[in-house]
């Protein structure tokens, strides 16, 4: 007769590995204004949005030294593309 083996031992170490991940975030901090990434990517889709654009390719540059964000709009650059990070 076969007896089962128990296996309490390896369900323990694989529930153990799955609540020991690693959570992250990214902060971009100029000066007095801390922001993630995402806030600056969904405050230049609303710029975007509110300018009436639809672009197929939205590139964003961060420019720490001015707090601000600059943006092309399907490789187009304009003096307009621009969010003043200290209003959000």
């Amino acid at each position: 007769m076969a007896v089962a083996k128990k296996t309490t031992a390896k369900k323990a170490e694989t529930k153990k590995a799955a609540t020991t991940r690693c959570t992250s975030t990214v902060s971009i901090e100029m000066g007095e204004v801390s922001l993630t990434p995402a806030q600056i990517q969904n405050a230049v889709k609303k710029a975007v949005k509110e300018a009436g654009l639809k672009p197929a390719t939205l590139n964003i540059y961060i420019n720490t030294a001015e707090k601000a964000a600059y943006y092309t709009v399907d490789g187009v650059a304009d003096d307009s593309y621009k969010v003043d990070l200290t209003t959000l």
